[in-house]
C-alpha cells in the first residue's frame, strides 16, 4: 500500500512545473543558439567547406614479422599471439573459483 501514496505522490509532484513554462523558452532559445547556422556564424573559422573530403585511411602493415623481432621496437601487432594479465587477489579468487583450484 505505500507504493501507492508514493506513486501518486510523484504523479502529483511531477504534474506541476516548478518554474511554469519559462524552462521551455530557455529550452529553445538554447537550442536555436547553439544550432549549426548560429555556430557557423558565430565561430566561421571552425566550419569546414561544403566540398571538404576527408582523405582515405591508409592502414599500416598489419602482417606479422619475418623473423622473430629483437627488440620491442620492430613488434608489430601481428606478432602478439597471447595476451595475458595478472590482477589482484579478487581477480586470483574469481579465477580460482571458476577453475576450482585450491588457492
Amino acid at each position: 500500500m505505500e507504493w501507492l501514496w508514493i506513486a501518486v505522490a510523484t504523479c502529483m509532484l511531477t504534474s506541476r512545473s516548478v518554474k511554469g513554462n519559462d524552462w521551455w523558452w530557455e529550452y529553445e532559445e538554447g537550442i536555436r543558439h547553439y544550432s549549426q547556422e548560429a555556430l557557423n556564424k558565430e565561430f566561421p573559422e571552425k566550419t569546414r567547406p561544403v566540398s571538404f573530403k576527408h582523405p582515405l585511411f591508409q592502414c599500416p602493415d598489419m602482417s606479422p614479422s619475418r623473423t622473430v623481432p629483437s627488440s620491442v621496437e620492430y613488434v608489430k601487432a601481428a606478432d602478439i599471439k597471447v595476451i595475458a594479465a595478472l590482477g589482484d587477489s579478487l581477480t586470483v579468487g574469481v579465477i580460482c573459483s571458476f577453475l576450482q583450484l585450491q588457492c
